[in-house]
């Protein structure tokens, strides 16, 4: 039995297997993040992510950046690659200072989304569908803002999902891994897939050096506008909407 056969799992301190049942391994890791198996059951909340699907040539597209939903291409960017034969590294990157979401695979160029949202990132939302009969995926060496969190993967065929908080303390956020892959894989694009999305809350606006008759009148704005200018922000248009519509998305109260 391989690596792969391992869940990550905070409460394991030690290497451990368990046949037939979902399974955890920390090899050597000290964590301070938190580990959850399964879905928070929280849905409309992530704020941007990356996912890794198409592990045979389809003629598809390999990676789509972006904001939810990913399967909208309205919201992303994509990139087409072909994968290495049995691992790939990758890295997820979000840098506020630029307004830029990055992410590279391997010796790939790296692709970018202009996402200007000031966010201080405190969930991380991993998903990994494993649904290929004969092929099978997993990722190694998971880390995040420079803290290793471990290998993440299953057993049999399925879909699952952990949930992490407690991130190391970073401006903006930084994700690192290794992807392997190993059998054959169907035409299916998202039969098997990885995808990592992102949580934050708006970081506060530093306001000292304000005139205080200014500052009044820009809070007064922002407070009439922001919502509105958040919408067409998160659809990444560069627009103003003063009347959105439900059918837009992303409305947040």
């Amino acid at each position: 039995m391989n690596d792969r056969t391992c869940f990550n799992n905070q409460r394991a301190q030690t290497p451990r297997v368990v046949l037939g049942a979902l399974v955890a391994l920390i090899a050597g890791v000290s964590n301070a993040a938190t580990i959850k198996e399964g879905w928070d059951g929280v849905s409309g909340e992530d704020d941007f992510g990356v996912r890794f699907r198409s592990f045979q040539p389809t003629g598809g597209q390999e990676v789509f950046l972006g904001i939810p939903d990913l399967g909208s291409a309205e919201n992303r960017v994509a990139q087409q690659l072909t994968w290495e034969s049995e691992s790939s590294t990758f890295e997820l990157n979000y840098d506020p200072t630029t307004d830029l979401l990055t992410s590279v695979v391997g010796k790939h160029e790296t692709l970018s989304y202009d996402f200007a949202e000031d966010l201080s990132i405190h969930t991380l939302h991993l998903s990994l569908a494993d649904r290929d009969e004969k092929g099978d995926i997993w990722i190694t060496d998971l880390t995040v803002n420079g803290e290793r969190l471990g290998d993440f993967g299953f057993e049999q065929e399925g879909w699952f999902d952990w949930m992490i908080t407690d991130l190391a303390k970073a401006e903006g956020l930084s994700v690192t891994g290794t992807i392997h892959r190993t059998g054959t894989f169907s035409s299916s694009q998202e039969l098997s897939r990885i995808q990592i999305t992102a949580r934050g809350t708006k970081s506060p606006v530093k306001v000292a050096d304000a005139a205080p008759g200014i500052l009044i009148m820009g809070m007064g704005f922002v407070a009439m506008t922001q919502g509105r200018r958040y919408v067409a922000r998160r659809r990444g248009k560069r627009l103003d909407v003063f009347n959105p519509t439900p059918e837009m998305g992303w409305i947040r109260s």
